[in-house]
This record gives C-alpha cells, sequence and structure tokens, in this order.
C-alpha cells in the first residue's frame, strides 16, 4: 500500500462508509474488498490507538486471554476498545504473560541460543518456541 492508496481509502470510506468494502473496492483500482477491508481494520482507521497502553486496558487483555484464552486474538480485541487484534497479541507474548522471563540470559540459556541460531538461522520465533519463558523480541 503507497501513501496514496491509503488516502483514496480514507476518501472511499468517508463516502462508501466502512460497511461495503466490495463498494469501496470499486473505487481502488486493484484492490480486493478484502485488502481493503484489512488496511482499513489493522492500519489505517482513525479508532485505532496508538498510545501507551494503560493499566485499565491491560486489565481487560489479562482478563479477555483468561475467557478466551491465548490465541483467539480477533474475539479479545472485542474487549479493549480502539486496539486491534495484532496489538493485543503483541502486547500479550512480549510484555503481559507471566511466563516470560525478564532476567538476562544465564550461561546455559547463551549456550543454546548460540546453538538454535548456528541451526536456524535467526529464525526468531521458532527460536522463541523452543526457549520456554523467552520472546522472539
Amino acid at each position: 500500500w503507497t501513501a496514496e492508496d491509503d488516502e483514496s481509502l480514507r476518501a472511499a470510506v468517508a463516502v462508501v462508509g466502512d460497511g461495503n468494502w466490495q463498494q469501496v473496492a470499486a473505487t481502488m483500482g486493484k484492490k480486493s474488498g478484502q485488502q481493503c477491508l484489512q488496511r482499513w481494520r489493522k492500519s489505517i482507521d482513525p479508532a485505532i490507538r496508538r498510545t501507551r497502553w494503560t493499566r485499565d486496558e491491560d486489565v481487560a487483555l489479562k482478563s479477555a486471554v483468561v475467557l478466551y484464552g491465548e490465541g483467539h486474538w480477533a474475539k479479545i480485541c472485542l474487549h479493549i476498545p480502539g486496539r486491534t487484534d495484532m496489538q493485543c497479541r503483541e502486547r500479550w507474548v512480549n510484555i503481559l504473560n507471566p511466563s516470560i522471563k525478564r532476567d538476562p540470559l544465564n550461561d546455559e540459556e547463551k549456550n543454546i541460543l548460540s546453538k538454535l541460531v548456528a541451526e536456524h538461522g535467526q529464525k526468531w520465533s521458532l527460536i522463541a518456541r523452543l526457549m520456554p519463558g523467552r520472546t522472539d523480541n
């Protein structure tokens, strides 16, 4: 998506609304309704909050994860107005998940990390799955 595409999408949504994505797409050239919907809802909708997370949002996120289980981000984000499913996932996975180890890597973990990088390269999400408690960040 270019900056011009984003402006065209904003203009189309201003005229058509955010209920008929096929009609929005008809104004966008080669973009599909699904592409327009995803770009709007995940990136440029002005309702998306881009500020620091508040304590209340963190509480709501923790409660929603308990309610639905980790991984049901589309449902979870409905409990945190203005936050996307991706924002909720990232906040949980990298900040709020109580199983995250926050201390520096110990010598054993450093050795494991070196071996995993040698074996898999810089595939951080895979490496994080192989190092419980550590995130890909």
